[in-house]
Formats: structure tokens, sequence, C-alpha cells
């Protein structure tokens, strides 16, 4: 494959639809404190006034919910690791679920190449191929890949380079 444009775009528009579905959601369910956070905020810059202890309690059950969603999103994470990349033990799976993590919160920009094999065709761009640092395979269950810990060079791997089934 020669062509530096992913041939499956709407990989990322369904990540981000999701990530945009469950900010909204969040947003709604937080709409009654985050009112009263805007408002008492607004109070104490605009008319230097202390606020309220319904800010307070707002603030507090706003600053909860996130993180009863972070731990949710987390555990999530670390409980998919274990199936989606190769961990063998808990130090592996500390790894993989740190990789998937700075996958899903930078909108796959800050982690290494990341190959798509669907059908047993590969899909990826030559600067997904350029990045450094650990990448990440994901592989549909009609394909196999194999990975090769020996290259000295990160040049010497190319999608010519990688066998197909």
């Amino acid at each position: 494959m020669t062509e530096d444009v992913p041939r499956f775009p709407g990989f990322t528009t369904w990540q981000r639809l999701m990530r945009v579905a469950l900010l909204v959601t969040f947003l709604w369910q937080s709409a009654s404190d985050l009112g009263y956070v805007v408002k008492g905020v607004w109070g104490v810059i605009s008319l230097g006034i202390v606020p309220p202890s319904q800010f307070i309690i707002s603030l507090l059950f706003l600053v909860a919910r996130f993180t009863f969603l972070a731990v949710c999103y987390l555990a999530l994470i670390f409980g998919f690791a274990q199936f989606i990349l190769p961990a063998t033990g808990l130090r592996d799976r500390y790894k993989a679920a740190w990789q998937l993590f700075l996958f899903g919160i930078s909108f796959g920009r800050w982690h290494g190449a990341a190959v798509f094999v669907r059908n047993g065709e590969m899909d990826m761009s030559q600067a997904e191929l350029e990045k450094s640092g650990p990448g990440i395979a994901f592989v549909d269950l009609r394909s196999a890949i194999t990975l090769d810990k020996h290259l000295k060079y990160k040049n010497d791997l190319s999608p010519a380079g990688l066998e197909q089934p």
C-alpha cells in the first residue's frame, strides 16, 4: 500500500463522535451544578461578592461526578488493555493500559505507530510509521500479524516488509 491517506477515515469520526456524546451527557447531567458554579464564579469576578453555600456544594458535586467518570474510564481502559494488547503480567497490563489511555485522550496523536489490519490488509499512513515510541496494532478477528523486535532502525519497517497472509 503506497497511499498516505488511510482507507478507513471513519474510524476517527466515530471515535470523536463517542467522545462528544460522552461530554454532552456529562454536561447534561451536571447542568444545574454547572449553572451554580458559573453564577458563583461570575459573582466573585464581576461583582466581588462572596459565593453562596450552594456554589461550594455544586462545585463539590461537579468534582465528584468528574472524578467518578475518570475512575470508570481508567478502570475500563485497564480492564480492556488485557484483551486488546498482549499483556502477560500486571506490569505489562499497566504499560498496555497507559498506551491505550494516551491513545484515547489524545485522539490518536500521542502514541507511536498505529497500524490497523482489516481483512488481512494494513491500513496506515507513512506518517504513522514515522512516529517514535511504543506503537500499537489493531487487528480484526479475520487477520493475523507478526511482530519483529530485532529491527535496529525504525526505517527498516515498511509496509512492503510486512507480510500478508
